[in-house]
């Protein structure tokens, strides 16, 4: 069985990610080197933000449980925002992040805010 991401890591992927955000701005092809592992990432993330959700709905949440699966909401976000725009570039690993996607949208559940 696959373990979760550790804090630490899921924070060094969330900077390495905002790094070549800030570098995608200026230069949008600057994600094409690192595309595979983007999507290496989504579709982790994708798994973890799964079943952090089910476990959820099963327990009640702690403060750490809350902070690790927002850090992995925002990872997920990032890296999905990262490659959307290089979907040209992605090539054979299109396929794996348009599931990633795809498992999201089917397994994920909507949570109501109030304003």
């Amino acid at each position: 069985a696959e373990q979760q991401t550790g804090r630490v890591e899921r924070a060094s992927i969330h900077n390495a990610e905002r790094v070549l955000q800030a570098l995608a701005a200026k230069k949008p092809d600057a994600v094409d080197e690192y595309a595979s592992q983007l999507v290496k990432v989504v579709q982790k993330f994708s798994r973890e933000h799964c079943q952090q959700t089910q476990t959820r709905g099963r327990q009640a949440e702690s403060t750490q449980d809350a902070e690790a699966q927002e850090c992995t909401t925002r990872v997920l976000v990032m890296g999905m925002q990262l490659l959307s725009t290089r979907l040209n570039v992605l090539g054979e690993h299109r396929k794996t992040f348009l599931l990633s996607i795809s498992i999201l949208v089917d397994r994920s559940v909507q949570i109501e805010r109030t304003s």
